[in-house]
Parts: C-alpha cells; structure tokens; sequence
C-alpha cells in the first residue's frame, strides 16, 4: 500500500496502544463494568460478547431472559454510553449460548 493510504489497523492499532487502551483492555474494562452497566439482576444470567456498529451484543444462557434483558434495553445504553460514550451504542442485539 502507498505511503499516502494506509489500512485502518496500521493507524487505529497505535492509537489505541498509545493511550493504553487495545482491544483486550476495552473488552475487560467492559466485563469489569458489567454489573453496573446492566444492573446486578441481569449481569447475573447476562454477559457482555462484543460491540460491533453501534450494536452491544450480550450473551445469556438461557432463552427465556431475553424478554428481561430487552425490557431494560433504554437503560442499558444510556449506562453503557455514560460509561464509554466513544462507542455510542444504540442497539442491543441477545444471543443464547447453545450447549
């Protein structure tokens, strides 16, 4: 690739490493927020997969908390977008665990 263009990686990645914040690092500061981003009922039976266009995706276990999770999906962004607000979530998307 020219010197003009370059891929996304081979400037976000260096960003992201100069303030100390690389994918691993966000995912867990994420995890470690868990509880007080969905509140302590649902980060029971609820945990956090990925960010992927403004989209949190949350996994849970079991299908029948899926009504539970999306009932507090207003609250859950607002949390979650004051918390990392560089994300500006604005969806939620649930995905059940198969076993």
């Amino acid at each position: 690739m020219s010197d003009f263009y370059k891929k996304a990686d081979e400037v976000l990645i260096p960003v992201l490493e100069k303030i100390g914040m690389n994918k691993s690092d966000k995912d867990n500061k994420i995890n470690e927020k868990w509880s007080d981003i969905t509140g302590m009922r649902i980060s029971k039976y609820s945990s956090f997969y990925k960010i992927d266009k403004r989209t949190l995706y949350i996994n849970t276990d079991d299908s029948h908390y899926i009504p539970l999770i999306l009932a507090q999906k207003k609250r859950i962004i607002e949390k979650y977008n004051s918390i990392f607000p560089s994300d500006d979530i604005r969806y939620i998307k649930v995905i059940v665990n198969s076993i």
